[in-house]
């Protein structure tokens, strides 16, 4: 017999979805763009809140899981900027979002 999954699409952890993909979706959004702080608006648009699959607040536990790991985030994507560049994208982005869903 096959088990049934009865956890809702809001209660599912990034850790477990692999916080990589929700990161991987933004990243190939911006990877192209000369100043990522300018594509910020863009990103929560046309990724974050146009997802159907996804909820903002999973995209936000997905970028704190990123900022906090070890991984070189700017090795996710041929064509992504320095590090640092990314991490900082990833911050202000986050901070945006958490000012959005009021969470300050």
């Amino acid at each position: 017999m096959s088990q049934m999954c009865t956890t809702s699409q809001s209660q599912r952890a990034p850790e477990k979805l692999q916080w990589r993909s929700y990161v991987r979706k933004i990243l190939f959004q911006v990877q192209f763009d000369s100043n990522l702080m300018l594509a910020i608006d863009r990103v929560l648009n046309r990724i974050i809140y146009a997802d159907t699959q996804a909820t903002p607040r999973e995209y936000l536990h997905a970028m704190s899981l990123a900022i906090a790991s070890e991984q070189m985030l700017s090795d996710m994507l041929p064509h992504v900027r320095h590090e640092a560049a990314v991490r900082q994208f990833l911050a202000a982005l986050k901070h945006r979002l958490e000012r959005d869903l009021d969470l300050q």
